[in-house]
């Protein structure tokens, strides 16, 4: 296989290659930066082609106006990059780097032709733009995909190498050198550039698609905790409080230990309402949800049922621990200075405590005893804890 031979490859690889990455880009979710890279790919099947044609078509055209789609391609694939990792896609000095290669090409063409010296002029500063986007991919610690932008810098950096040694050794070779000459660093130029181009096209799509993955996972999670909490509070929903409460219930029956269940109301909510507004009785809300959830463990279960009133699920505790939970919790919430708060009262608490019994059926059954308790807890002037066994059951 000779050179040409290897550059008509090229050629077809790359227009396989922006046909995928274009349709790609047109029919699933991509980010900033790659539709640069989906015209850097048109600009390099262009080049390739206006190369092949030389023999054919004007040297302007073959030379400079081939050449300079390669530095723009390359150009616009580092701006690509810069726009999918949310930077600022250019350097206004950058665009030296293609007025430079311009004029260089033009003068090694038209006025000093010489194919070694037009080498050496593209390959420097396409080198310079693949040497920053390597480094630029090293740098990415924090990305999900880290492991395959390094693998992308090192394909980069490989590439660079190739293309400078290509100009080098080239260099020597004077009037004699043109693009298809045979020399093993020609075959090795381009059969790395094959490889390059298709792994840094596959990984660049790799990337994106690693990015939305990680973005439906997170929306994911997002839509369970809006179907699991209560907005305002923070604290499980009725719905979800309940579900896990009857796993936490079915799993103390089944290995023999411990549950209680709180019922807690906030006192006068509908006073605070009344007299300062709903937004004051929200901050109030949920200055109990966060005193309350910043005294349990991991695996104790708050959730709000509704109005004024929360419930709290404690795995493994017994009567005694949930009486010390509960009077620890009721007296954060009294202590909670009213500017802390946002508004212009004292908040206080009232608690039932329930234990699982032999007798209890469901978790409705405890939860109906704790529900006693702090009827008795209101009845007996609020802001206090009572336990089912004082309730008269």
């Amino acid at each position: 296989m000779d050179i040409r031979t290897l550059l008509v490859a090229i050629t077809v690889l790359e227009l396989a290659i922006f046909v995928a990455m274009f349709f790609f880009w047109r029919t699933q979710k991509t980010y900033p930066g790659f539709g640069h890279w989906v015209v850097c790919n048109l600009l390099v099947v262009a080049g390739c082609l206006l190369l092949g044609l030389k023999d054919h078509i004007p040297v302007f055209i073959s030379e400079v106006v081939g050449n300079t789609a390669f530095i723009l391609g390359a150009l616009l694939r580092l701006q690509g990059l810069r726009l999918f990792l949310g930077q600022s896609p250019g350097r206004p000095w950058e665009w030296l780097y293609v007025v430079a290669t311009t004029a260089g090409l033009a003068w090694f063409s038209l006025a000093d032709e010489s194919w070694t010296m037009r080498t050496l002029v593209i390959s420097l500063p396409i080198g310079l733009l693949a040497v920053q986007a390597a480094w630029l991919l090293l740098r990415q610690k924090g990305s999900p995909a880290v492991t395959l932008c390094r693998a992308m810098a090192v394909a980069v950096l490989a590439y660079f190498l190739a293309l400078q040694a290509r100009a080098f050794v080239l260099l020597p070779a004077g009037p004699a050198a043109h693009l298809f000459m045979e020399h093993p660093l020609q075959y090795a130029y381009f059969l790395l550039g094959i490889v390059v181009e298709v792994f840094w096209n596959i990984s660049f799509a790799m990337m994106n698609s690693s990015r939305l993955a990680s973005e439906l996972g997170q929306a994911q999670d997002d839509l369970t905790r809006l179907a699991t909490t209560d907005s305002l509070t923070g604290a499980r929903n009725r719905r979800s409080l309940l579900e896990l409460g009857a796993l936490e219930m079915a799993r103390a029956r089944r290995y023999g230990h411990p549950l209680a269940a709180l019922l807690m109301d906030l006192d006068h909510l509908k006073r605070i309402n009344d007299s300062q507004g709903h937004q004051a009785g929200d901050k109030a809300l949920k200055a109990v949800a966060d005193t309350c959830r910043a005294g349990l463990r991991q695996s104790d279960i708050l959730g709000r049922l509704g109005g004024d009133e929360f419930a709290l699920i404690l795995p493994e505790a017994g009567l005694e621990g949930a009486m010390r939970i509960a009077g620890r919790l009721r007296q954060r919430v009294a202590e909670l200075a009213p500017a802390e708060v946002g508004i212009e009262q004292g908040l206080s608490l009232s608690v039932g405590v329930s234990v699982l019994g032999p007798m209890d059926q469901t978790l409705d059954d405890l939860l109906h005893r704790a529900d006693q308790a702090l009827y008795q807890a209101k009845q007996a002037g609020r802001d206090r804890v009572a336990q089912y066994s004082q309730a008269g059951a």
